[in-house]
């Protein structure tokens, strides 16, 4: 049997790069791609000695979708694992935002996400799986997330949809919501005390900041033989913030 091939969007960032990298080394071929090529340089130079082939494109774009899964099967031959990663970040509260950024933020984490899934599904092998990359911001309400909560909870939406409607070929779907992950896109707001208080001393976990390497197990792991019961689920690896009233002792003392 050929060896599993996967396609992961944004795989030059640091979720992305942490997903190829799990995989990789659970013998998954990677197709990674994002909208530079340097970052896809960078992962194909980390995964020296594993199966790993790059794509720079605007995964926004009319035929990014059928680009993307030509190039996984014409450099590789079949598509097992579809990893939906990529999407725009910092997001503005609702009277902030533009109808611009409204756009970005919906074609990025919504029809994005939805393209590459209804062409994938039809190309790849029985058996698969698509992850979805959410957030927690899609399970509680939080000041100042705004559109980025609303896509991120209709992606949830897309993975319970897809569960059913891909089962006939018995490829899953599910989601991951990351919490606070120590990543460049979250670096600038380490330091800022209201984002600290909000996000990370109500975190219930030592330590209270997750890594790369944690939304990167969850995927293989939802990739895997192991998972071949879980569908239409939503894993959480956030430490404990979205289901915990808890506050550390340096706030509650503060």
């Amino acid at each position: 049997m050929s060896k599993a091939v996967a396609l992961i969007t944004g795989a030059g960032g640091g979720l992305g790069s942490a997903i190829a990298t799990a995989l990789a080394r659970q013998g998954v071929a990677i197709v990674g791609t994002g909208r530079r090529q340097e970052p896809l340089d960078a992962l194909a130079a980390g995964l020296d000695g594993f199966e790993v082939a790059t794509l720079a494109q605007d995964m926004t774009t009319r035929d990014a979708p059928t680009e993307a899964v030509d190039f996984a099967i014409a450099r590789f031959g079949r598509l097992d694992f579809l990893i939906n990663n990529a999407g725009p970040g910092y997001p503005k509260p609702t009277v902030d935002t533009t109808d611009e950024m409204l756009d970005l933020f919906i074609d990025g984490h919504l029809r994005a996400p939805f393209r590459f899934a209804r062409d994938a599904y039809p190309r790849m092998a029985e058996g698969g799986c698509i992850v979805n990359i959410s957030s927690i911001a899609a399970l509680r309400g939080r000041a100042g997330m705004g559109i980025y909560a609303a896509v991120k909870a209709a992606q949830i939406g897309l993975t319970q949809q897809f569960a059913t409607e891909f089962a006939p070929r018995r490829i899953r779907c599910n989601a991951i919501a990351p919490g606070v992950i120590a990543t460049d896109m979250s670096a600038g707001r380490m330091d800022d005390p209201r984002f600290r208080r909000l996000m990370i001393e109500t975190v219930p976990s030592t330590p209270p900041v997750g890594r790369p390497e944690d939304i990167g197990a969850a995927a293989a792991y939802l990739c895997s033989p192991a998972a071949r019961f879980v569908n239409g689920h939503v894993l959480v690896v956030d430490g404990g913030w979205s289901t915990t009233h808890y506050l550390t002792e340096e706030a509650l003392t503060r």
